[in-house]
C-alpha cells in the first residue's frame, strides 16, 4: 500500500541560518509553503511538527514535539505517534523536492522499518520513509540521549535506495538540497525557476 502521510519538520531553531526558516520568503511565497504544497501534491495527509502556534500555512494540521529539544528524531517520533502509519519524513528547508521522487518513495514496499534514499553524499535520513514499527527503538534511542539519525538507522532494519536509482527521476539530486546557512538560501534563490519568482495574482 502506498504511503499516504508525510511529516514536515518545522521545529528547528535555525541557528545557522540566523533567522526563522519558517518565515523565509522564497519567490512568490514562503519557503515552508512551497515545501508543504509539494508534499500535498503527493500525500493526502501532511502533518507539520512545529513549535509555532501561528504556523503560516493555514490549512496545515500541526502538532508540537512531545519532548522538545530532541532534534529531528523527536519530530519523527511525535509524528508517527500522531499518525500511526507509514510516513515520509522531510524538513521545511528543502525547496526543490521532486514530486516524482516523492511518489517513488511512497510506492516502496513495506519490507524494512526505514527506506532511505541516497544522494551523492550518502544516505538521506531526513527524506525517507519510516514505519511506526520503529517507535519502540526510537523512543529508547532518544531516552538514552542520542540524537543522530544516521546512528539510529544502524539500529533498525533499513533498506537503502542507491543514487543510481534515484537519479532516474531526480538526476541532480536537487530534492536533497537543504538550506542551513544564509549562503545556501541565497544560492537557492538564484536557482529558483523564473516562473516561481513572481508574486501570484
Amino acid at each position: 500500500m502506498p504511503v499516504e502521510s508525510a511529516i514536515l519538520l518545522a521545529g528547528g531553531q535555525s541557528r545557522r541560518m540566523g533567522r526563522d526558516k519558517v518565515r523565509l520568503p522564497f519567490g512568490d511565497r514562503l519557503l515552508v509553503t512551497r515545501v508543504y504544497e509539494t508534499l500535498a501534491e503527493v500525500f493526502p495527509r501532511v502533518l507539520v511538527v512545529t513549535r509555532q502556534p501561528d504556523f503560516p500555512v493555514r490549512e496545515a494540521r500541526c502538532i508540537g514535539d512531545r519532548h522538545p529539544g530532541n532534534g529531528p528524531l523527536e519530530g519523527l517520533a511525535s509524528g508517527l505517534e500522531a499518525l500511526g502509519s507509514r510516513v515520509l519524513l522531510t524538513a521545511c528547508d528543502m525547496p526543490f523536492l521532486n514530486p516524482t521522487l516523492l511518489r517513488l518513495l511512497s510506492e516502496q514496499a513495506d519490507d524494512a522499518e526505514a527506506i532511505v534514499p541516497c544522494s551523492p553524499r550518502g544516505p538521506e535520513p531526513l527524506l525517507a520513509v519510516y514505519s511506526p514499527r520503529v517507535l519502540p527503538a526510537l523512543r529508547a534511542f532518544l531516552a538514552a540521549g542520542n540524537r543522530s539519525a544516521m546512528q539510529f538507522l544502524g539500529q533498525i532494519p533499513t533498506r537503502m535506495i542507491p543514487f543510481d536509482q534515484i537519479r532516474r527521476v531526480d538526476p541532480e539530486g536537487a530534492s536533497f538540497r537543504n538550506l542551513n546557512r544564509p549562503e545556501d538560501y541565497l544560492s537557492a534563490l538564484r536557482d529558483l525557476p523564473s516562473d516561481d519568482s513572481q508574486p501570484r495574482t
